[in-house]
């Protein structure tokens, strides 16, 4: 089942677990083919029990001014809000989870076969905690909805 990531304004006390760096890149290196397919491992702890409903992902920039002042843009809800919120994916079947469980998975994130300004972002992810097992996997579209 696909589904449309969901763009919004997260209120920081529904997030479950630490921020996780996934990707990294650097403008200056990077070619476009670099960024047209993105494929992670991700592996983070939860810090309390909760009920996931899903994932979000969100991205920080680095500049660094001609007088070496550094300037930071952040879509993270820890951050004031941006016009580009966060992207959120949302489980068709959301789950309870414990302090100290411990998710891994793999995030692909490639551009659209419909547009290139279309991304389809897929997310693998497992989690056993005590006698507790849960795995999954979905793919969501970004900006592909244009009249």
């Amino acid at each position: 089942m696909t589904e449309n990531v969901c763009l919004c304004q997260l209120i920081t006390e529904n997030i479950l677990a630490r921020e996780n760096r996934i990707f990294s890149l650097s403008i200056k290196d990077i070619s476009e083919t670099d960024i047209k397919r993105i494929e992670e491992p991700f592996q983070f702890t939860f810090m309390g029990r909760g009920l996931l409903h899903g994932f979000t992902l969100w991205f920080n920039v680095f500049f660094e001014l001609p007088d070496g002042e550094k300037l930071t843009l952040s879509t993270s809800p820890y951050s004031p809000p941006t016009h580009w919120c966060q992207s959120v994916m949302y489980l068709d079947d959301p789950f309870n989870v414990e302090q100290d469980q411990v998710m891994k998975g793999k995030v692909k994130i490639a551009e659209g076969e419909d547009s290139d300004r279309c991304i389809d972002i897929r997310i693998d992810f497992s989690s056993q905690f005590k006698e507790f097992a849960i795995s999954g996997s979905k793919i969501f579209y970004l900006n592909c909805n244009f009249s």
